[in-house]
């Protein structure tokens, strides 16, 4: 107890402020140096209890609503963002003191950011003056029960941020234990914007965290005993990842909060892959070139876009609101042998963790599956085996692969809808328009960009005149086309999701020839998935459909073939979606069908008598089938004999078919034959 003698004394010195003549100073330290108190220090200690709360400002709730944007954070300060409470940050109750303050309690934040220390971590109590200052010093740093996170400067150090000092609340004699309410924390009144901000990075770094959890059902990442160290405030120079560091910049918006599951998802694949040590890493970010700007829609090598699309696949797997965005990317596809595009990756992830998963739904279960595939084949150690491995997964095709040789899940690319009158596209897949008897044209999506084929006899195929492929390519899209033709194959019209997310229309008279339309906007509506159309045989009943930002299918109408729109836009009912729409339409505008696949993965139809002014059905499940595609519907002229198919939880062909119009159905659900 001598020392704690010496330093109560030292403090009561300097606490009066008063001039001390040196002799009386060497006097005073020569007592204590053999210790002599004026009086016993053991009176001057008792056990101290601190409670309190960390919290911080917390803009989830604005990603949430607008994922994807690009909004700024701000420095981390909104008034609009709810203070929440800092889960899991490591707090150590300190006395104040000179030289130095002792840590003598700590402990971490619960799940509302709550803290109560009586204790160090050797179980001893916490103790201290009577007369004391107290604060506590949050870190953002989680090293329960293992080093989990830790969110530190370019140099190692973990970010710390002081509370105000207060004293014993109120003193009872008759109490074995004191109390300092330290009352709440805000990493809000940080006046360095990176310090205010290296709560929310930590916070969100922990949910990633317990989302990787939660889905796969480790308690570790792989690689580095499953540490993640994030390096904040390193620069002004972007996001990236280096084995198992993400390194953050200083300037910090709204898409870089969202990158954190990105990140998240680069530190679960990269460990993987290289479990051990960082050379197989580094030999991979050097022939890969990993270190380089991207928007998701570069034609890159197989390495590259296989990396980054993982982690965007990751981020919507841990951030829902991103996986409508995630499927109506911009950007085509690689050759798929040496090279392939990141946007393309990412879309193809998500397509087959719902088929393994039976939808939607499933996306999490798959999740944790394609985890396990990943862990189950990580590379050599050592760079020169790395490359000549048949085991480290650096390609879409060869993660298939291995997932289905372990699991029996095949990857089915998912086709377009079309038929002769109609089509409806979530994906850069082709649309057809044809005629009985008439010229068949292809539509296509080529790098964003539209262009046709045609044919009269299906054997020999036609591009277009370089003026209407000029015209066509005007245009640039984030969806496939749909097309549709009048019976006489003369007005043809072709629609598609621009990059604007409106919906964009060409019109040809002479069937494609030319082009007196190319391009013009319906109405100021914009989608999430791919458009459908639907016209009458005399080519004026036009019809267009989509997925609006609400998932409700909406609706435009014109009488004069597109001339002027009578109805743009209104939506069909109250149904919600998960696929672009599908429409089919008798060849007097009258008998108009709506198709689209809900979120039990049925399909489900919505059903007008009078070619769209009243809906008659809005909307009736069809069975009990189960459906990992958008629904492709064919209706005879006089629009009774009707036809529905689509890619059931099996990756096997499924139809319906119905005599009256839907009244009933005659085959509900049938396999079709396999290829042979």
């Amino acid at each position: 107890m001598e020392a704690d003698c010496m330093w109560t004394t030292l403090r009561k010195i300097m606490a009066a402020r008063t001039p001390i003549r040196f002799a009386r100073y060497v006097a005073v330290i020569a007592m204590l140096s053999v210790g002599v108190c004026l009086a016993p220090a053991r009176a001057d200690q008792v056990k101290i209890h601190a409670v309190g709360r960390v919290v911080f400002h917390d803009p989830d709730q604005e990603i949430h609503d607008h994922p994807g944007t690009m909004a700024s954070l701000n420095g981390c300060r909104s008034p609009n963002w709810p203070i929440v409470g800092l889960p899991g940050a490591y707090v150590q109750l300190r006395e104040e003191g000179w030289p130095s303050s002792p840590v003598i309690a700590e402990g971490w934040t619960d799940q509302d950011g709550n803290f109560d220390l009586k204790k160090l971590a050797d179980g001893s109590a916490a103790v201290g003056d009577v007369n004391g200052k107290f604060y506590v010093q949050v870190r953002t740093q989680d090293t329960q029960p293992f080093n989990r996170v830790d969110v530190h400067t370019f140099d190692g150090v973990t970010y710390k941020f002081d509370s105000t000092h207060r004293g014993i609340h109120h003193f009872d004699k008759s109490s074995p234990v004191q109390t300092v309410h330290i009352d709440v924390v805000d990493f809000d009144s940080a006046d360095d914007p990176v310090l205010r901000c290296s709560a929310t990075v930590y916070a969100h770094v922990r949910k990633a965290y317990g989302l990787y959890n939660t889905n796969t059902g480790r308690p570790r990442l792989p690689g580095d005993n499953g540490h993640v160290s994030v390096t904040f405030g390193w620069g002004t120079n972007g996001m990236w990842t280096y084995w198992n560091d993400i390194r953050i910049e200083r300037s910090f918006d709204a898409w870089d909060l969202q990158s954190i599951y990105h990140e998240f998802g680069h530190r679960v694949a990269f460990t993987a892959d290289s479990p051990d040590s960082t050379l197989a890493f580094l030999d991979d970010a050097a022939r890969f070139n990993y270190a380089r700007s991207h928007d998701g829609t570069e034609v890159r090598n197989r390495g590259y876009a296989w990396a980054e699309g993982w982690a965007d696949f990751n981020h919507a797997v841990y951030r829902p609101e991103y996986r409508p965005i995630l499927k109506t990317l911009p950007g085509g596809s690689g050759n798929g042998v040496d090279n392939d595009v990141e946007n393309d990756i990412a879309r193809k992830l998500l397509q087959y963790a719902e088929q393994c998963g039976g939808g939607p739904s499933g996306v999490e279960a798959a999740y944790k599956s394609f985890v396990d595939t990943l862990i189950a084949n990580p590379g050599p150690e050592l760079a020169a085996a790395h490359r000549t491995s048949d085991k480290p997964i650096h390609s879409f095709e060869h993660f298939a692969a291995l997932h289905q040789a372990r699991t029996s899940c095949a990857f089915v690319s998912s086709g377009s809808a079309s038929s002769p009158i109609v089509s409806g596209n979530d994906r850069p897949d082709p649309s057809i328009a044809s005629v009985q008897g008439g010229t068949v044209s292809i539509v296509r999506n080529v790098g964003g960009h539209f262009s046709r084929i045609s044919s009269t006899d299906g054997q020999s195929w036609t591009v277009d005149a370089p003026a209407a492929l000029q015209a066509l390519d005007a245009g640039s899209f984030l969806s496939g086309p749909a097309a549709a033709v009048s019976s006489n194959g003369k007005s043809l019209h072709v629609f598609g999701r621009g990059q604007d997310s409106r919906i964009w229309r060409a019109y040809s008279a002479d069937g494609g020839n030319s082009w007196q339309v190319a391009w013009a906007p319906i109405g100021d509506g914009t989608f999430t998935s791919g458009p459908a159309a639907a016209i009458s045989a005399d080519g004026k009943h036009l019809h267009v459909f989509g997925r609006g930002v609400d998932n409700k299918f909406w609706h435009a109408y014109s009488s004069d073939g597109g001339n002027s729109w009578q109805v743009a836009w209104v939506p069909i009912g109250d149904g919600v979606f998960t696929s672009a729409p599908t429409a089919a339409m008798s060849a007097d505008g009258k008998k108009l069908h709506v198709f689209g696949r809900g979120a039990d993965n049925k399909f489900w139809r919505a059903y007008s008598g009078d070619g769209g002014a009243t809906w008659a059905v809005a909307w009736s499940a069809m069975g009990e089938g189960s459906f990992i595609s958008a629904p492709t519907a064919v209706v005879a002229p006089d629009g009774q004999h009707l036809r529905v198919f689509g890619l059931g939880n099996d990756s096997n062909i499924w139809y319906a078919d119905s005599v009256d119009g839907a009244s009933t159905w005659r085959v509900e659900w049938a396999q079709l034959p396999a290829a042979h």
